[in-house]
């Protein structure tokens, strides 16, 4: 592990094939209004799906839309990638087009990202995406693994510029099987579902005494090894994104700490067991 020593800020910047993108990626989102006032908070890097989970998107679109209502000089310093998770070949370009069609003044997808790609398809799936940037104006591409150790093989595919990868204290697979091929020459790893698991102490069986981890630590708990070149988060609210703001002047988590949160995690997944 290669720990931080300060965390990334929104302002900070990650080469993604010809973009410069804030280190913090936002997606999903329930007020429209977080969309626009994170591009003004520093963030420039936007994630929305052109299918899977299109309704839990729809406040992640208004935002995109309003923000791009500002003007062209606006909309050339928004990167959007636009991610579809439909697995045929011929159909990879159909819902970036209407993804666009669907944002008034979107006009492209700078990023096109594969979802949710295993081993046995990324071979199939990412052609079609590259060829069809004519008509969805990306030039960059991606693609999304739970498949850890189809993300790892794929941080070398030149074909490709950016890497996400699941992880979370439920899913720690990625220190072992992914981050140890992240070089220099690598393209860039961003880790998604950042803050899953979040559990209630009464659901973890904690005392009144316990730290009980926020989103935004275990946004800090992503963050943790500096090979990571940033996340995919959801600060649902003003609230959450104010949050964040105040997460990026803090200190990194300790190694006890991340430790503490590895314990969580296995009390979540039931694979230890609090005693008396």
């Amino acid at each position: 592990m290669s720990p931080r020593t300060s965390l990334p800020t929104l302002a900070d910047r990650v080469r993604v094939g010809r973009f410069e993108v804030s280190p913090y990626c936002v997606g999903g989102v329930d007020d429209a209004d977080v969309i626009p006032a994170a591009f003004d908070a520093g963030c420039n890097f936007f994630f929305v799906s052109a299918d899977m989970h299109w309704p839990r998107y729809s406040p992640s679109r208004k935002g995109l839309a309003a923000l791009f209502a500002r003007g062209t000089a606006v909309r050339d310093r928004v990167v959007v990638a636009a991610v579809s998770y439909v697995a045929q070949p011929e159909f990879a370009a159909g819902p970036i087009c209407e993804l666009i069609e669907d944002i008034p003044g979107m006009k492209r997808a700078d990023i096109t990202l594969a979802g949710g790609c295993y081993a046995r398809d990324i071979d199939r799936r990412i052609p079609p995406l590259t060829l069809a940037s004519e008509f969805h104006g990306a030039s960059a591409h991606g693609a999304t693994f739970h498949d850890r150790k189809a993300a790892a093989r794929a941080l070398s595919d030149d074909r490709l510029h950016v890497v996400f990868a699941r992880f979370n204290a439920l899913h720690r697979g990625a220190r072992r099987e992914i981050l140890p091929k992240v070089t220099a020459e690598t393209n860039p790893l961003f880790l998604f579902t950042t803050a899953h698991g979040v559990r209630t102490r009464e659901a973890l069986g904690l005392p009144e005494s316990n730290w009980l981890p926020t989103h935004t630590d275990h946004y800090k708990y992503a963050l943790a090894d500096d090979r990571v070149a940033g996340i995919l988060c959801a600060p649902r609210r003003l609230s959450e994104l104010e949050d964040l703001q105040r997460m990026v002047t803090e200190a990194p988590l300790s190694q006890p700490q991340l430790k503490y949160i590895d314990v969580l995690g296995d009390l979540a997944a039931g694979t230890v067991v609090l005693r008396d």
